[in-house]
């Protein structure tokens, strides 16, 4: 059964290219979404990395000037 069904998907060429077709839109959608998830996590990672540093920066600041 399998085989005949490879044969026959096979003997229409016109599913093939419609198969085709629709796995390269779907590599292009895949890219986009891999393309945009890499730029949300960089953008996250900055925006956390900074806003620690921020934190940290003021809190050695604080700590020096009930030093002082």
């Amino acid at each position: 059964m399998i085989s005949g069904w490879i044969t026959s998907y096979k003997s229409s060429n016109a599913e093939i290219n419609i198969y085709n077709n629709n796995w390269a839109a779907w590599q292009s959608v895949v890219v986009v979404v891999v393309v945009v998830v890499v730029i949300v996590v960089v953008v996250v990672v900055v925006v956390v990395v900074v806003v620690v540093v921020v934190v940290v920066v003021s809190v050695v600041r604080k700590r020096k000037d009930s030093e002082r």
